[in-house]
């Protein structure tokens, strides 16, 4: 009994952390903190790994921008940008 409670506790204190840290990394780059929070407590290290690995919207955005500002024409666009 007492090495299931450890084992929660334990984990408790690997995950918690692991979903606030996931969160703020991702309200930083412009995502859902709430996801991220349940993903990085749920998988622990991996929710982190995957909350840092993401791109940062802002500069794609930032990048997008400045290739249109440029003349960039994106190959294919989406339906609901196609001039009629």
């Amino acid at each position: 009994m007492h090495s299931a409670m450890g084992y929660v506790i334990g984990l408790l204190m690997v995950c918690l952390p692991c979903g606030f840290i996931s969160a703020s990394i991702a309200r930083a780059k412009a995502r859902r903190g709430a996801r991220w929070f349940w993903a990085g407590l749920l998988f622990g290290p991996l929710g982190l790994v995957g909350a840092a690995g993401m791109p940062d919207r802002k500069s794609q955005v930032w990048l997008r921008y400045l290739a249109e500002a440029q003349g960039y024409q994106p190959r294919h666009q989406k339906e609901s940008e196609v001039p009629e």
